[in-house]
């Protein structure tokens, strides 16, 4: 197996791993089960291991294609784990569980984007068509972006139940959904 391969391979185990570990331990409600948890977290797993499977399967990445794969993951990791941080003790709760928001986070990643950790996990999805030069993998980009797209919309209406709803309000005018609004730069 050529370097390339083998130091994406290994970043991209490193990152999906890094971020299957913090959904199952990290999150709040994270053991609790509806349909649409499990069918985000199944659609999850499948457009990772396809990754995965490509990343293995394919001729080895271009040094070019090598570096633009691990600036993704590189990224992608910086984000979540920066937008955990933000977080601290008050925890946010998992995707698609239908709690209000026990907090109102505006620091670290948050100043610039309303939801960190949804981008972070689509640039690390986007590292793999970089990675790998198989522009099919968007579909997996596509796919998990429309998913976090209503996990996003559902939580911002679980805001505007909350005693955070003014705030939030002018929150959602500064900030966009998963990257900065040119204003906000």
């Amino acid at each position: 197996m050529h370097y390339t391969s083998i130091i994406t391979i290994s970043v991209a185990w490193f990152t999906w791993i890094g971020f299957a570990a913090a959904m199952r331990y990290y999150f709040r409600c994270a053991r609790q089960k509806n349909f649409a948890k499990t069918f985000l977290t199944l659609s999850a797993f499948a457009s990772t291991l396809s990754q995965l499977v490509v990343l293995g399967l394919s001729k080895p990445p271009s040094r070019l294609q090598m570096w633009a794969g691990l600036a993704c993951f590189g990224l992608a990791n910086s984000l979540f784990w920066w937008a955990l941080a933000a977080h601290g003790k008050l925890r946010p709760a998992f995707a698609f569980i239908d709690i209000k928001p026990a907090s109102f986070t505006q620091s670290g990643p948050y100043q610039w984007i309303r939801h960190p950790i949804y981008t972070a996990y689509l640039l690390g999805w986007l590292a793999g068509p970089f990675a790998t030069g198989q522009a099919w993998l968007l579909m997996t980009v596509a796919w998990m972006g429309i998913l976090y797209y209503a996990a996003a919309r559902q939580e911002e209406k679980h805001f505007a139940n909350t005693i955070f709803r003014r705030d939030y309000a002018q929150y959602q005018k500064r900030t966009g959904m998963f990257l900065p609004k040119p204003i906000t730069l």
